[in-house]
């Protein structure tokens, strides 16, 4: 019995250890870049990344490291790894506007659809968990108003359930969708960040292809394809080429 009885203390006192490891960690990481010491605090938040899952607030703070290090291209990689994370990370969307301000390559994005654009924007207020977690309300309360219909006498009323159920169903369905868009994007991870100073895009996977353009670091790509540690690539121009995977960091 008091073998047992130590067992589930010295359990219990290790489990409080681990769970306040990682605020012991932030505590340290946040004085350190009080201090201006962005390169210590920026290897606290990477050992934090490492031992757990990636977490968007870790992402943003490293991206805030490496900013103030002028590191931009790693600052981009993290802010879009937080905005991947947590769509609606207002703070991280206005500091990669700001450093996305500073990289070389200025690229004309292809014009989007306005009903497409607008989606997409929709879909990205919040994640998918969020999206999720939106379409079992819905759901409950489409339920609630559908009874309300039912058995409610008061025509007033029963109009109120008919039609807020409806809309609640369409919110629903469209909850269930941005839920799984938003899923995909992250089991996906599409887009990558050049990381080298200078790369030169290729028109097929082989150094001997032909040059097609540069593109420098911080530019944002899309990953079409793999093949024998090349990548093919799309820029938001719509422009298509090969490139070494190893040029670039995936988001």
């Amino acid at each position: 019995m008091r073998k047992l009885l130590f067992l589930s203390i010295t359990l219990l006192f290790g489990c409080n250890i681990y769970a306040a490891d990682p605020a012991s960690l932030n505590a340290k990481a946040e004085q350190a870049y009080k201090n201006k010491d962005y390169a210590a605090a920026a290897e606290i938040y990477e050992s934090m990344q490492s031992e757990s899952e990636l977490s968007a607030d870790v992402c943003y703070n490293l991206g805030n490291c490496y900013y103030r290090q002028n590191q931009i291209a790693k600052a981009i990689l993290y802010y879009e790894r937080a905005l991947l994370i947590k769509p609606g990370m207002t703070d991280a969307r206005e500091n990669l506007i700001i450093a996305n301000g500073k990289k070389q390559d200025k690229i004309d994005e292809v014009g989007e659809f306005f009903v497409t654009r607008w989606v997409n924007n929709l879909a990205n207020m919040a994640s998918s968990d969020a999206w999720a977690l939106t379409s079992i309300f819905c759901f409950v309360f489409a339920l609630v108003f559908v009874l309300g219909y039912m058995f409610l006498r008061n025509m007033i009323f029963r109009k109120i359930g008919f039609f807020g159920a409806i809309l609640l169903a369409v919110v629903f369905v469209m909850s269930i969708l941005f839920s799984n868009k938003q899923k995909q994007r992250l089991i996906n991870r599409e887009y990558a960040i050049v990381m080298s100073p200078s790369v030169t895009v290729k028109s097929t996977p082989d150094e001997n292809g032909t040059s097609l353009f540069v593109v420098h670091e911080g530019t944002k790509v899309k990953i079409q394809s793999e093949l024998d540690g090349w990548i093919e690539v799309r820029l938001s121009n719509g422009s298509v080429g090969w490139m070494l995977f190893s040029d670039v960091e995936r988001i």
